[in-house]
């Protein structure tokens, strides 16, 4: 286990047209490195007296730093990045807002699959 002090960033935006999360998938991937897709996430909520139920995507990242590099400047630049893709899908979407999340990673693993006995 690697003890860690990154971050990880997601947004979760309107299932609308493939296009749109096909262009955040790459943003995040050439910002990143990479990106998860979690399907299906669906929101509830109130406006104006009448319950809104939608289906969303969203979009997972972390920030894997590099021995020597400063992390409060890259932490400040990937969320400065995440705002400023926050409002241009709000923009393109029509939505009032769009929720993203920047969190503290503090343990991280890759599991690896164990080498297998090959069968007779």
């Amino acid at each position: 286990m690697k003890k860690a002090n990154e971050r990880s960033y997601s947004i979760i935006i309107p299932m609308t047209k493939q296009k749109i999360v096909e262009d955040v998938a790459d943003a995040m991937t050439k910002h990143f490195g990479g990106v998860t897709i979690f399907p299906s996430v669906r929101g509830y909520w109130r406006r104006k007296g009448q319950s809104v139920y939608d289906e969303n995507i969203m979009l997972f990242s972390a920030r894997d730093l590099k021995k020597g590099q400063s992390p409060v400047a890259i932490f400040q630049n990937d969320w400065r990045f995440m705002r400023e893709l926050a409002k241009e899908i709000a923009r393109k979407t029509g939505q009032e807002s769009i929720y993203i999340e920047q969190d503290i990673i503090r343990d991280v693993e890759f599991v690896s699959r164990k080498k297998l006995k090959r069968m007779e």
